[in-house]
This record gives C-alpha cells, sequence and structure tokens, in this order.
C-alpha cells in the first residue's frame, strides 16, 4: 500500500454500542490528502469480498460492524491491515461513489457507514476516525443548498447522521462544520438542535488559569465535553492555610545544605491525606517553573518516600497527568513557548525521578517509543514537542547504573532517535536535540544503528493509545494534525469550485454499486473528498470569526 494505515486503536475503551469511558475530546483532520487506494492484490480481493457480502445481501450490515468491530478491537495484524483497506474502500465510496448507488444498496451502505461511526468511536484511531468524518463532509457539501429532503441521496446523509447523532459531542470541530453545510437547515429538527448544542457546548468553554498552559489551553477546554464529557480535572481541595504557607515557606528557604532538615520538616507537617495536594502542588507550582531547582526537589522526594510510602507514586502521577495534558493541548496556529518549556521541565524531573534512580519508566504510564512515532506520524509541531521532552527524560540514564547503554530499553529509544536524525522532514532544532542526547551518552551518532520503526507505517495500527491533539485558540479551527508522506496531488484552485471533472464531469465509469478495484479509481477523483472537507472547514473558520 502506498500509504501507511490511517491507525486503528486497539479497543477496551467501550463496545460496539460506544458503551464504557469517554476518550477526550478528538480534534478531527481536515487537511487536503486524498485517500490511498494503492492496496496489495491479495488485500484488494479481501476488501473487495467484503463489500460483495454486504452489497450481494448475504450479510446484513449489523453482522458486516460486527465483524469490522471484531478487527478494530481484537484482530490480528492481518485483520488490522485488512479493516485499513475495508476503511478507505468504504469512506472512497461514500464521498466519490453514493450518488451512483442503486435504491436497493444505498441504504445497506448507508447503515454500515453510520454504524461505524456511532460503534467504533473508541476502537479507532484520530486519523482513522478524521477520514471517515472528512469523506461524509466530502459529500454532504456536495448536495446543492435546493436539495429536495425526499431525495435519495440526502435521506441517506441524514440516515448516517442520525446513526452516529451521540459522537458528535465528541468532537471538538465536527459540529461547527456540520451547521455551515449548505443543506443543514433541512436537517430534521432534532438533529439541528442535537448539532447546534454540540457546537455551543464547545464554545461555551470557560478558560481557566494553569500554571503551565498559560493563556494557551485550559485544563477545562481539553477534559471536558458537554452531557457526556468526562470529568473536568479538580485540583486537590488544599489544606489549612497554616500547612500549605507552611509548606511553600519549606520549599522557598530549600538549599543543599538544608535540603535533609526541610525536608523532615515537611514530612512532619504531611500526612497520606496531604499527598495528592502536595504532588499537585509540587508539580505544577514547582517543577514546571523551577527547572535549576529539580535536584532539591527529588531529594525532598526520596526523604518523604521513607516516611510517607505514596509520596513517589503521588508525584508521579501528577507528572504523567501535566505531561498528557500538555501533549493533548498543542498549539497548531502559534508556537507556545510556555507549554514547551513546561513539558521540556517535567521530562527532565521524570529522568531525574526514575531512570537516575534505577526505577523504571512503565510501559503503561508513558509509551515513550510510540509517543516517538505518534509525534512524526503527526508532522513538524508535535516532534518540536516530544523530542526536546524525551531527551530531558532520556538524559537521567547517563546517571543510571541500570538504564545506561547498553541497556535494551535505553538503546532501542536511541535506535528510534537515530532513524528519526535521518529523516528528510525532520527539522534541524529537532535534529540538534538528538545530537545533544547522543553526546551525554559519548556516542557519536554513527556509533547506533538507525531502527526501521518510523518507516514501518502498519505500526499506527499498533498504537495502543493516542496522546497528542492538536488544538487552536478558536474552536472551529481546533484540529489534529496528521502528517503523511505521500506526494501532494493537485488541488482546485478555488476551494469552493467542485465543478471539475473529478465531480460532475465526462460520463461516470460503467460500474455495478459494489467496490470497483482499487487501483482502477482515478487519484484525482479522491481529490473531491479533500476539498470539501476543507471548504467545510474555511466555513467553519469564516463563521466563528464573524462570531
Amino acid at each position: 500500500m502506498a500509504a501507511g494505515p490511517v491507525g486503528l486503536g486497539t479497543g477496551g475503551r467501550g463496545g460496539p454500542l460506544g458503551s464504557g469511558p469517554l476518550s477526550p475530546p478528538i480534534f478531527l483532520v481536515f487537511n487536503n490528502d486524498p485517500i490511498e487506494l494503492e492496496l496489495p492484490k491479495e488485500l484488494e480481493t479481501e476488501v473487495n469480498s467484503f463489500f460483495q457480502k454486504l452489497l450481494q445481501g448475504h450479510n446484513s450490515p449489523e453482522e458486516m460492524v460486527k465483524i469490522v468491530y471484531e478487527y478494530a478491537s481484537r484482530g490480528t495484524a492481518v485483520q488490522k491491515r485488512l479493516l485499513d483497506g475495508i476503511l478507505r474502500m468504504l469512506a472512497d465510496e461514500v464521498s466519490r461513489h453514493l450518488h451512483e448507488y442503486p435504491d436497493r444498496m444505498l441504504p445497506l451502505i448507508t447503515e454500515l457507514y453510520g454504524s461505524v461511526l456511532a460503534g467504533l468511536v473508541n476502537q479507532l484511531s484520530v486519523p482513522a476516525l478524521s477520514m471517515l468524518w472528512k469523506a461524509f463532509l466530502a459529500r454532504l457539501y456536495l448536495l446543492p443548498a435546493d436539495t429536495s429532503v425526499d431525495a435519495p441521496l440526502f435521506r441517506a446523509v441524514v440516515h448516517i447522521l442520525v446513526k452516529a447523532k451521540s459522537t458528535i459531542t465528541q468532537y471538538v470541530n465536527l459540529a461547527t462544520c456540520l451547521v455551515n453545510c449548505h443543506v443543514f437547515k433541512l436537517f430534521p429538527m432534532d438533529l439541528q438542535e442535537h448539532i447546534l448544542s454540540a457546537e455551543a457546548l464547545y464554545k461555551s468553554y470557560q478558560r481557566s488559569s494553569h500554571p503551565h498552559l498559560a493563556a494557551s489551553q485550559s485544563a477545562k477546554d481539553l477534559l471536558s465535553m458537554g452531557s457526556h464529557a468526562v470529568q473536568e480535572y479538580q485540583p486537590p481541595d488544599p489544606p489549612d492555610e497554616a500547612i500549605s504557607d507552611r509548606v511553600c515557606f519549606l520549599f522557598n528557604n530549600l538549599t543543599k545544605v538544608n535540603v535533609k532538615e526541610k525536608s523532615a520538616d515537611v514530612g512532619e507537617i504531611l500526612e497520606e491525606n496531604l499527598l495528592p495536594w502536595f504532588a499537585y502542588y509540587l508539580v505544577c507550582k514547582r517543577v514546571t517553573v523551577e527547572h535549576t531547582f529539580h535536584d532539591l526537589f527529588a531529594m525532598v522526594l526520596d526523604f518523604l518516600q521513607e516516611r510517607l510510602p505514596n509520596a513517589r507514586p503521588s508525584v508521579l502521577t501528577e507528572v504523567f497527568r501535566n505531561i498528557k495534558l500538555i501533549l493533548r493541548s498543542m498549539r497548531a496556529d502559534k508556537d507556545d513557548s510556555t507549554a514547551r518549556v513546561s513539558l521540556k521541565n517535567l521530562g527532565s524531573f521524570l529522568g531525574l525521578v526514575t531512570l537516575a534512580r534505577n526505577k523504571p519508566i512503565l510501559h503503561d504510564d508513558l509509551n515513550i517509543k510510540d509517543l516517538l512515532y505518534e509525534a512524526y506520524s503527526k508532522g513538524a509541531v508535535p516532534l518540536n514537542y516530544v523530542v526536546p521532552f524525551v531527551s530531558r527524560v532520556m538524559r537521567a540514564a547517563t546517571e543510571s547504573i541500570v538504564f545506561r547503554p547498553p541497556n535494551p530499553w535505553t538503546v532501542a529509544i536511541l535506535k528510534v532517535l537515530r532513524e528519526m536524525h535521518l529523516m528528510g522532514d525532520v527539522k534541524s532544532t529537532v535534529r540538534f536535540e538528538i545530537e545533544i542526547l547522543f553526546k551525554s551518552f559519548d556516542y557519536r551518532l554513527e556509533d547506533v544503528q538507525p531502527a526501521h520503526f518510523l518507516r514501518d507505517r502498519s505500526r499506527v495500527s499498533s498504537l495502543e493509545t493516542q496522546l497528542i491533539f492538536m488544538v487552536t485558540a478558536n474552536s472551529a479551527a481546533a484540529t489534529a494534525v496528521y502528517h503523511t508522506t505521500a506526494a501532494p496531488q493537485p488541488q482546485p484552485t478555488d476551494p469552493f469550485d467542485f465543478s471539475g471533472d473529478f465531480v460532475t464531469g465526462g460520463t461516470p465509469p460503467s460500474r455495478v454499486p459494489a467496490p470497483t478495484s482499487a487501483t482502477t479509481l482515478a487519484i484525482t477523483s479522491s481529490a473531491a473528498a479533500a476539498a470539501a472537507a476543507a471548504a467545510a472547514q474555511q466555513h467553519a473558520v469564516a463563521a466563528a470569526a464573524a462570531a
């Protein structure tokens, strides 16, 4: 396949009906990349067979959705590659060929599409969901404003949307694009109200101050999403003012000479029930902004650990929470240096209290290799955050007996960074961070064999979770960035001009409304989906700017 998989989650966050805890708000991709359909011959045959079973009536849409769910949540590597092809073909069929389906087959494909969007929001990755919604928006924006509500194509589009109605509040930038489509006022009234409510909920977010996100993005923006939201994070209740003032005073007067004495004083003040507050205070008020005192903070934690066994776990929990909060709020519209510096400081402290003290960073807490891969797959902005962060974490291994090379875990990460250094699309500032890390280990770049981790696009499907989300200050323009190495395709000069050959010109291809051979589809035709989605995004931005 020319392009890598769109990405699949591993499940565990809800069943086919969307049950279970919800993930954080999703920022969908609205880019101009066409859907890549160049599948290996064997895979193409299996994908076509999947659709033929549906369209020829051998299996119902419900049965096909169960198959898709099984592949997404518990599938083998082969099944996930098959699912990748199915999703690509499904998106292409809806964006480019839905108008060609006869009345008998139209409900089958739309039922499948709507059920996938409704039931697999917690199983599919952001790139996969983005591709599906982008294809849907492409079809939606091609409907003329005077469309009849009784037209089969309009009813089919509305059916997909009604099917996925309950998930709209999980997407930050979807509702605005739906509101700004030409046919929004033709939607059923209850559907209009639901979409407008979803849009209003996002626009009504209240920004709250946060030490390391400053003016960029608050915890409320990221962790709340209307009536179906995960609960907004609430900082622990502070203790009595006398206690908090005393702890603050002790930290303000901390030096290498008195660290043991001051740590003992802090230990006498704190009890187990105050550890969450202490962890919040230490990480958010000190660690993120006072890099030069990290050694002292780590020593205090060592002393506290002797008296309060949960001190270190509490602080690490808060460190990981803050790291993930920043990763989920990267600014796509400006260089947020405050957030980047805070993330680097968190990385330095994390390495200091784990690797430097011969303690591992658990896979369940943070998978560094997956984080590097995700950052690379999503482009330059995430790399500018993640590589300096990882570099700060890994430098602590220079002080470790256990994790200093040739430790296999450390070497594996260095190999990925070495591979990244060789990539032509990586900026010089990122390469410089990698070079500094290697120098700290007394390594030359040539001393480490590069991995083939980043080049293997199938690894997208093995990512257990997605940590990186891109946002802007404008809710309508908030978007995730999904990096692709595919060559840029010719796009219409006017993103609102859909009169070219790839939409209406010429004679429609002679085809039974079943999946066409993927290799026979003209790639310029898939530009319609990209252009229409771009139009949707521009409508959204314009509307928000006017507001």
